[in-house]
């Protein structure tokens, strides 16, 4: 029987996920039970879950927690389950008879403001609240996570054929690379399991890094996995015998990292460079590789900066079959350029968990990955982790990778946009704060760029950018249905032309100075709106509340966030609240309208 834990934090998407496996699962003729233990909870006690937090507290609760997935344990041992956690439950109490699947987001850190959930600690603000339990229950996740599924943002639609056939046992030929992890050793007998299941899915190589793994650990691996899909990687000085003898006893292919000098008793599977010498550029790195080898070249080298992208790029294009280029940062902002080029390159490594880089593609990015091509559609801004957009118009540009591509106002001013278009960049959904230069980028534009100065589309025609705004599109579907009154807007910045211009007869308030942007308008103290539009930028900081007497029907977020201030103003101040979800669908409508493939 198998049983499946779902764990994670608050808001990750764990219930949404079960529904879409229970979907994925429809009409195989397997009996599964799917079960949610909040569901479960309510369900027994004959309470709603925030009553119990009200009347007895959260204690209780989490008691009551314990005793009903105790029961379903008992009551589950002989069936396929999936289940489904809550994000306090401990999972140390999950015993080894269960598999347990770690279901995350890049967006977890920055943490989640909930409007219809439980408050568990009413004394600090709701951000807050999130954020003081996140590293200990991301640490109690780490230690008993058997799996981690990484789920991109806007994946509660049940049209992924990567997670579909990653449940469905369905994943075939992947290629690529994984490192093998300490985390993986917790027990033989799941450890097997888990080189089974990833043979199956037709990975190219199983790395094993001796600066990461003990020798033991490489010892174990090497045997369950088929020798010709074994990658041992030196990275350890002082453990160069040892690995030597592995690698010479099985004839393993190997990693020899040029940091390390000469390798003297064979000639490497895989060339290596990993770090740069002080002030070293790109450029000097790369010709400290040999001129004549017969080994593939990698170069997994740091990059700062666009330039040294191109770079990099540029060296790999020169013998794009025998060079590899794996460019590395300490935030994994370069994964969208392992994508972009994911098939292009003889070695590409993926990752289930934090991998062996943040760099690395996550397994069901890669999984969606299905032809080789040089063209490439992104989200382009900062911060850009939030964004739904490669989701969203994942099946109009496929075969073509969407990427989310993390670029400041200064690189753009520098010249990224021509360095992504070389790189093959065709499409790009523009967020803010880079809207104002998208447009100074373009040749043609739209009606509605010129009139509102600001570009969120763009698309490259030959050596030119052509470029839209949606935005108008987005607002007005958006404000449709919403009740009017009277109406404040909150911030405005590059969206403020927009605002005005569908919304002529808004109270418009400067989120830094509380005042009226119209000055004989009324202040902020002196008027009680009806609907606030909240309009403040995600990369804001230091920002002004409105006054605590406003208290309106409902706020409209302009952002769909979930760490968006405008979440915290909504829920402190009784409104009703909307997140610019269906601002963003309809801006998306209209902007696949402008794409041309």
């Amino acid at each position: 029987m198998k049983r499946i834990a779902l764990i994670g934090h608050r808001g990750v998407g764990k219930t949404s996920l079960l529904k879409r496996i229970e979907f994925y699962f429809a009409g195989t003729g397997r009996k599964i039970h799917f079960l949610d233990l909040d569901r479960e909870i309510r369900e027994r006690a004959g309470t709603d879950l925030q009553k119990i937090f009200e009347t007895q507290g959260e204690e209780a609760f989490r008691k009551l927690e314990r005793q009903t997935f105790s029961t379903i344990d008992s009551e589950t041992r002989d069936r396929d389950v999936y289940l489904a956690l809550g994000a306090g439950f401990d999972p140390a109490l999950i015993p080894e008879t269960w598999t347990v699947l770690w279901v995350r987001r890049s967006t977890d850190e920055a943490g989640r403001i909930f409007i219809d959930r439980p408050r568990l600690n009413s004394k600090v603000t709701a951000l807050e609240e999130f954020q003081e339990r996140y590293h200990r229950r991301e640490s109690a996740y780490r230690a008993r996570a058997d799996q981690v599924l990484w789920l991109d943002e806007g994946s509660d639609l049940n049209n992924d054929p990567a997670e579909r056939s990653f449940f469905l046992g369905e994943l075939k030929n992947l290629k690529g690379a994984m490192t093998i992890l300490p985390a993986q050793f917790r027990s033989r007998e799941k450890l097997e399991t888990w080189a089974m299941e990833r043979a199956g899915w037709g990975i190219q190589w199983f790395e094993l890094r001796d600066d990461l793994l003990t020798e033991e650990q490489m010892s174990l691996a090497a045997n369950l996995f088929p020798d010709d899909r074994i990658l041992v990687s030196f990275r350890n000085q002082e453990r160069v015998t040892q690995t030597t003898e592995l690698v010479q006893r099985q004839a393993l292919a190997f990693d020899w990292p040029l940091e390390m000098g000469e390798c003297e008793f064979a000639e490497p599977t895989i060339l290596s460079l990993h770090e740069r010498r002080g002030e070293e550029s790109i450029a000097q790195c790369l010709e400290r590789f040999p001129s004549q080898t017969s080994s593939q070249m990698k170069a997994a080298l740091p990059v700062r900066n666009f330039e040294e992208l191109k770079t990099g790029d540029l060296w790999r294009k020169q013998d794009p079959s025998a060079r590899c280029f794996l460019p590395h940062s300490t935030d994994g902002r370069w994964h969208w350029y392992r994508m972009s080029l994911a098939r292009s390159q003889p070695l590409n490594f993926i990752r289930e968990g934090d991998g062996s880089g943040a760099d690395q593609p996550t397994l069901l990015r890669w999984a969606r990955l299905s032809e080789k091509t040089e063209e490439f559609a992104a989200v382009l801004g900062d911060p850009v982790k939030h964004s739904r957009t490669p989701m969203e118009q994942r099946e109009f540009f496929r075969p073509r990778p969407v990427v989310s591509i993390r670029a400041t106002e200064q690189e753009v001013q520098s010249g990224a946009l021509e360095v992504l278009a070389e790189l093959g960049l065709r499409w790009a959904a523009v967020t803010s704060p880079l809207k104002e230069l998208a447009f100074e980028a373009c040749a043609q534009l739209d009606e509605a760029s010129r009139a509102l100065r600001s570009v969120n589309t763009l698309q490259r025609f030959g050596a030119i950018w052509s470029g839209a705004n949606t935005d108008l599109d987005g607002l007005r579907e958006a404000l449709s249905e919403l009740p009017r009154g009277r109406v404040a807007v909150w911030g405005g910045g590059g969206t403020l032309n927009v605002i005005r211009s569908v919304l002529p007869q808004a109270q418009f308030f400067s989120l830094r100075t509380r005042e009226n942007r119209d000055s004989s308008g009324p202040r902020a103290d002196e008027y009680s709106p009806d609907l606030v539009i909240w309009a403040v930028g995600r990369s804001k900081a230091d920002i002004n509340d409105p006054p605590e007497k406003w208290r309106p029907e409902l706020v409209f977020d302009l952002n769909y966030s979930e760490d968006s201030p405008g979440r915290a103003f909504a829920l402190n101040s009784g409104s009703r609240y909307i997140s610019g979800l269906s601002m963003f669908q309809a801006q998306a409508r209209a902007q696949r309208k402008f794409w041309k493939l």
